[in-house]
């Protein structure tokens, strides 16, 4: 593996340590004995005193790694990583995972589209992605996205993946594990606009209480005043727990019968495969989400996973009701996709490939046209 050629990677920037992508991958290039460093502060701190301690925490580790790494959301940070790269002969590799301006203005509406707050986030997406030696994309999808918005020319998919020793299928039933509650059905996550939670809602009011199914949605965020008033308001059956510890998410995965991926109807949704729909899978779970083109990147219907039209409560209801009244052929699909995330999306695949392209920016200061197919898990 040309991945072996490097001396280390370097995380930098404010980023969360225990955010799924970046710990991913981390576990994962640390797998295969590449050592990682770290050169963090806290996103918290405001921008002239994370900028000084990120520079002083710099000069301690810069001869003991080949690439500078900015992992998800860290979009500020790549001026000055790219700064000190410059000066030190180290590349620099983004993973943005999402746009700031497609989050904040277009996703969570959190300002119009002719303000201020929408130039400037456009602004550091811009230069934030034009900066790096390569930009990393979860999708293909999201790579195009990338390019059209922002004529970015390095971009190479690398999926999310999920972290094995976390997820894994033994806590999910069956020799010694935990057994599903009969009519189960689980959510959960940061309730963002792109999760269509009230899609969920209505498909539960529609299989209604007298049906034995009962849904868990676990989290916070944005949309979830809303989901927990729509929800009374309709008499759905769901229980709203707040959000838990990623360690404990495996034991309620495991409890489930059925589990739910996103089904927002934004150009944002339809370009993301999110943690979630790993991770289940992992645990030998039949996950039902969106159709979108993602999705179809990695995963076939009715073979590894479940999808509907996004934004159609009475087609996942559907789905879920045919799940829960054929388990002959709901195991047969979380077999089969429990089989492909362990065969390409474990932290140790996504690692690997994480290296490759760094090994390639690093060698020649380009990628030449970075194999998008070999995300598709079916080989087409």
């Amino acid at each position: 593996m040309r991945g072996k050629r490097l001396n280390g990677v370097c995380f930098f920037g404010g980023y969360a340590e225990d955010y799924p992508r970046s710990s991913v991958i981390k576990r994962g290039v640390e797998s295969l004995g590449v050592p990682v460093r770290s050169c963090r502060a806290s996103g918290k701190r405001k921008f002239i005193s994370r900028y000084a301690v990120l520079l002083f925490r710099y000069l301690a580790v810069r001869k003991d790694f080949s690439v500078l790494f900015v992992p998800e959301f860290r979009h500020k940070d790549v001026p000055l990583a790219w700064m000190l790269g410059a000066l030190t002969g180290k590349p620099v590799v983004f993973d943005p995972l999402v746009s700031r301006y497609e989050t904040k203005i277009q996703d969570r509406q959190d300002a119009g589209e002719r303000t201020f707050q929408a130039w400037y986030n456009r602004r550091i997406d811009s230069i934030s992605l034009r900066l790096p030696r390569l930009v990393l994309a979860d999708t293909a999808a999201h790579a195009r996205y990338f390019e059209n918005e922002f004529k970015v020319r390095n971009a190479a998919v690398l999926p999310v993946g999920f972290d094995e020793s976390v997820f894994h299928s033994s806590a999910a039933g069956g020799g010694g594990g935990r057994r599903p509650d009969r009519g189960g059905v689980l959510f959960f996550g940061s309730y963002v606009p792109l999760h269509g939670v009230e899609t969920i809602v209505r498909a539960a009011e529609l299989l209604g209480t007298k049906a034995g199914i009962r849904f868990k949605l676990i989290g916070g965020g944005q949309t979830f005043a809303n989901a927990q008033t729509l929800a009374l308001e309709c008499g759905a059956a769901i229980d709203f727990l707040p959000r838990v510890p990623q360690e404990e998410l495996p034991r309620h995965i495991a409890d489930a019968q059925v589990c739910l991926g996103i089904f927002g109807e934004s150009e944002k949704a339809a370009r993301v495969v999110p943690n979630k729909v790993y991770q289940c899978l992992a645990m030998r779970k039949p996950v039902i989400t969106a159709d979108t083109p993602a999705v179809r990147e990695a995963f076939a219907d009715g073979v590894h996973l479940c999808t509907v039209p996004a934004g159609d409560p009475r087609a996942l209801a559907g789905k879920i009701r045919f799940l829960l009244e054929h388990p002959d052929v709901a195991e047969k699909i979380a077999a089969e996709g429990h089989r492909l995330v362990h065969e390409r999306f474990t932290s140790a695949r996504i690692g690997e490939r994480f290296l490759e392209f760094c090994a390639a920016a690093l060698a020649s200061g380009a990628l030449e046209e970075p194999a998008r197919g070999r995300g598709d898990a079916r080989g087409r």
